[in-house]
């Protein structure tokens, strides 16, 4: 067995390490200073400028923090074990040998995966076999060592404890030295087949999405370009809070957007969308009798269908078999092409290409043929003029039989000069310049209008369009139709989409987004059937995703554990959602053993007790050193409402809207159905007395209560 160094030993490993890394960052920056003296191809150019500045950016990252972790392995075929250093990115000397290895890197798998004694880990030329005899995790904090601790397991090791107590700061922690086992696994999960996770409040969802994209970029970086992987997030606010993840891990260039942003990018229509919690705030404020509310919820289950998709199609196909002229294609008066086969051209690959791109193969087609019989065309319409010419009426004066004759001469002479010149590629042209595709907005209205039966989505649909709104609702079908005629942007094509909150996607959102990958199934999706609070158009099972959109050819995992919460607040929380568990197939969280304060119930006699609690509390937080504290009310109305009487009591107060882009962390009023996503180090949670026992106000109760970490008030 090998000596275990002693502090001073890995002080002197970390100098050494250190030294190392100051070195090849010396070697990139020279690199790149000289890319332009020795590339003259633009693109290969700037392509080789982002690897390069990504490898110096993470380079002066390592000079702070080199490695996290470190593995002592020995594999079953050699004698000699390996130390193993791990950090966000791989670490190399003069000589190319790997000092530290990058967290994505197979062997260190080792790491978050093994325990001590026998173990393997998976490359990509097969499985290795071998001994863990040490797994080492290291604080180090700008390039000092300040301790390491040697563990066995990772669920309930030094560093994850320590990591769970720590405030929460304005973004999204890195927590890649603590990624769990199970996390481990979904992160490096095949990147060529649909994945979805369905993981409680506070697992992690987020940071294994961020964490797996990562992955996936330095596992295939020969292969794919970031900027064709793609993170869909629920919102501007929410982006804002994660923007900085990616790039802490070494990884830039990666697409986030909201699904509406992505989809605006791809519809040429000039449209805007309506609030897209516009539905969801009418159904929590209960300002609306029953009839109006089934109306909307029936509405968006509609729209977010399979059904509805099957109806569009119908549509489609029609726009398809119409959109040519219905005559053969002549050449003066020579048939070169019968409809019939322009048709049966045109609709070849119907379900894989777009209506444009099989325009554009009718093209080549038609170009290809007329090319090979081009010669044989030209001698049929000079065979042609020269009968037309010999049938002119020899009664006509000579002047007017000569005029004949030219006019003759000259309508079929432009017709041979094209064949003749360009194989008629001119004609051909003139020919397709009359197909038009109809926009997607105006084949959607069509659709709304003309090929369903409800008149209240009719009425309402057209009453948007007056000024050029939609519901977010619609955004998918006219996607979809987008997709459907016109295909993809070249420079918007992507090879993998990871979903964030999914739960509040519906079907026809999936099933478009796996269209748009080509049907190749590289769709991560991650969300939680528990904080489904848009389940009237959204997800409530993860089996019927499966079933209906990728024929059971997903593999399904499960992130029961919750790191974001104590005990004490996922109990309470838990108490919450356990009614309607078993209804809604809700598997509940289990919190990770780590104990922390009561969740306290305050009863307030009047609204001025009510302030004063809340003013007292922020105070009482802070003094315990808690940085960002939240104030959740269940809608908009009573936030605006806390705000005002609280901005002039409390410095530096943040009201969260449906405007809200950044997030500055700090004292934030959010309304609940904002909130799903976030952590705070504290929570006061309002309007404990308003939540109904309806699923749906169940759900923004316990969205609202899993965003505390380590303190939780309800006020009554």
């Amino acid at each position: 067995m090998k000596k275990i160094l002693t502090i001073e030993d890995e002080r002197e490993k970390l100098k050494e390490v250190l030294k190392i890394a100051e070195k090849e960052l010396k070697e990139e920056e020279m690199i790149f200073h000289n890319l332009e003296k020795h590339t003259t191809d633009e693109f290969i150019l700037y392509e080789l400028q982002k690897k390069t500045y990504t490898k110096i950016n993470n380079l002066k990252k390592a000079l702070l923090v080199p490695y996290f972790a470190r593995v002592d392995f020995k594999e079953e075929k050699d004698e000699k074990e390996q130390d193993i250093y791990i950090g966000k990115t791989n670490i190399l000397d003069e000589n190319y040998n790997v000092v530290v290895a990058d967290w994505r890197a197979p062997i260190s798998s080792v790491y978050y995966d093994g325990e001590i004694g026998k173990t393997s880990y998976e490359t990509p030329d097969g499985i290795i076999e071998g001994e863990l005899l040490l797994k080492r995790q290291y604080i180090i904090e700008d390039a000092n060592l300040i301790r390491f601790s040697d563990i066995d397991i990772t669920t309930n090791d030094e560093l994850l404890q320590e990591c769970l107590k720590q405030n929460s700061d304005s973004r999204l922690k890195n927590i890649v030295a603590t990624i769990q086992k199970e996390q481990n696994k979904i992160i490096r999960s095949n990147m060529f087949k649909p994945l979805i996770v369905q993981g409680v409040a506070g697992s992690g969802k987020t940071t294994v999405a961020i964490h797996r994209i990562a992955y996936l970029i330095y596992t295939y970086e020969e292969k794919f370009r970031p900027e064709e992987f793609l993170i869909i997030a629920p919102n501007k606010f929410f982006l804002d809070y994660i923007k900085n993840s990616l790039p802490d891990l070494g990884v830039d260039y990666v697409r986030q957007e909201t699904f509406e942003e992505f989809a605006l990018k791809i519809i040429k229509d000039k449209i805007k969308i309506e609030d897209t919690n516009v539905n969801l705030i009418k159904l929590v404020e209960n300002d609306l009798d029953d009839k109006e509310k089934q109306k909307i919820i029936e509405s968006s289950k509609y729209k977010g269908s399979l059904k509805f998709k099957e109806v569009i199609d119908k549509y489609l196909k029609e726009v398809n078999l119409n959109i040519l002229e219905k005559n053969d294609f002549y050449i003066s008066g020579i048939k070169v092409f019968s409809y019939n086969n322009l048709l049966n051209v045109l609709m070849d690959n119907y379900e894989r290409f777009s209506l444009k791109t099989r325009i554009e193969n009718l093209e080549r087609y038609m170009k290809y043929q007329l090319e090979n019989k081009s010669s044989i065309i030209i001698d049929q319409i000079t065979e042609l003029r020269k009968k037309k010419i010999e049938a002119i009426d020899k009664s006509l004066s000579q002047e007017e039989q000569n005029k004949k004759r030219i006019e003759i001469f000259e309508r079929y002479e432009d017709n041979i000069k094209s064949l003749i010149k360009d194989n008629g590629s001119k004609i051909i042209k003139e020919y397709i310049k009359k197909i038009k595709i109809p926009s997607a907005i105006n084949s959607y209205k069509e659709i709304i209008n003309n090929e369903i039966s409800l008149d209240y989505i009719k009425e309402e649909f057209n009453e948007k369009m007056k000024k050029k709104t939609i519901q977010i609702e619609d955004l998918t079908p006219i996607l979809y139709i987008q997709y459907e005629l016109y295909g993809m942007n070249e420079k918007l094509r992507l090879k993998h989409i990871v979903i964030d909150e999914a739960q509040d996607f519906s079907e026809f959102q999936f099933y478009t987004l796996n269209k748009i990958l080509s049907n190749n199934k590289s769709l991560t999706i991650l969300g939680d059937i528990a904080q489904g609070i848009y389940d009237y158009k959204g997800i409530n099972d993860w089996k019927k995703v499966n079933e209906d959109i990728f024929n059971n050819e997903a593999n399904i995992e499960y992130l029961t554990q919750s790191y974001r919460t104590t005990s004490e607040i996922m109990e309470e929380a838990n108490k919450v959602i356990s009614p309607i568990k078993d209804k809604l197939k809700i598997v509940l969280a289990e919190a990770i053993s780590r104990y922390g304060e009561k969740v306290e119930h305050y009863k307030c006699e009047n609204y001025k007790e009510k302030i004063e609690r809340i003013v007292d509390r922020i105070k009482e937080e802070k003094e315990k050193g808690y940085v960002n504290i939240a104030i959740i009310g269940k809608n908009n109305q009573t936030c605006e409402k806390v705000y005002k009487e609280i901005k002039e009591k409390i410095n530096n107060v943040n009201l969260i809207t449906k405007n809200t882009v950044d997030y500055n962390g700090g004292i934030t009023i959010v309304p609940s159905y904002y909130s799903k996503g976030l952590e705070f180090d504290s929570v006061i949670l309002l309007d404990y007395d308003n939540y109904t026992q309806t699923d749906l106000d169940r759900k923004l109760l316990y969205v609202s209560l899993t965003r505390a970490m380590h303190s939780l008030l309800i006020i009554h």
